[in-house]
Order: structure tokens, then C-alpha cells, then sequence
């Protein structure tokens, strides 16, 4: 009878373990998706670039899953327009910096241009693609 009960907490403990291991995206991994932002400076009627250059302290939000509808963490950019976003475990983000859209006939608003990406290993490094916005 004590034996059944060892095997029986043993098989317990390790289908806790194996079955606890399957965390949904977020923070608390080991690895990272980096990249820069890229303007594109327009004059005020949008015709004529005046700039290119990567930005410093824009702001660079990130999703968890699928949900695209509202992002989970965000940071601004380097110096050099770099971004980083660490700790982040297995599992599919998307990462989007806002620009100013240069079709809209009323009060250009802005969208997201995104970058979704899947980290298939803890301790993967990804680096993104610029991400190119438009101010004037």
C-alpha cells in the first residue's frame, strides 16, 4: 500500500510538471525581438521627403497571442532608433510603432505598422525588419 501511494504522488508530481510547462505568450522567458524605427519626414502637404533618419524615443508597443486589440507592454526607442523587448517566452507577438497615415484627407490619424513574429525557443533572438513610419 505505501509503495501505490509513492507511485501514485511520483506520477502526480511529474504530470504537474510536464502540464504546468505550457505557459501562454508574455514575460518570463529567455528570449528577445529587437529591431529600429525608420522615419520618413514629409513637409507639411506631404509632396517632398525632407528626412530619413531612425528615430530616437518613439514609442514601440508589443502584443501577446493573437489579440492584436490592445497591446501589453511598450517601451521608446535608443538613440539609434533600436528597440528591445526581453524576457519574452515561446509564442506569437506582434510589435508596431504608429504613423501618420498620408491618405487621409481629415486630420491625418495615425495606425500601427506591424511586425508579427513567432519565438519557437526559449532562448531565440530575433531581429525585425525595420519598421518604417511617416511624420511631417
Amino acid at each position: 500500500m505505501k509503495n501505490l501511494i509513492i507511485k501514485f504522488m511520483l506520477i502526480f508530481f511529474v504530470s504537474l510538471f510536464l502540464f504546468s510547462c505550457d505557459l501562454p505568450e508574455g514575460t518570463g522567458g529567455k528570449s528577445t525581438v529587437r529591431g529600429h524605427v525608420y522615419v520618413v519626414r514629409y513637409n507639411s502637404d506631404f509632396t517632398r521627403v525632407i528626412q530619413e533618419y531612425y528615430e530616437p524615443d518613439e514609442r514601440v508597443f508589443i502584443t501577446y497571442g493573437k489579440d492584436t486589440t490592445t497591446y501589453h507592454d511598450d517601451i521608446r526607442t535608443h538613440f539609434d532608433g533600436s528597440y528591445e523587448f526581453r524576457y519574452l517566452r515561446p509564442g506569437t507577438y506582434s510589435v508596431y510603432a504608429l504613423t501618420l497615415d498620408t491618405n487621409s484627407i481629415t486630420g491625418r490619424p495615425k495606425y500601427a505598422v506591424m511586425k508579427t513574429v513567432e519565438v519557437k525557443k526559449g532562448d531565440d533572438v530575433i531581429e525585425l525588419d525595420d519598421i518604417i513610419i511617416v511624420k511631417n
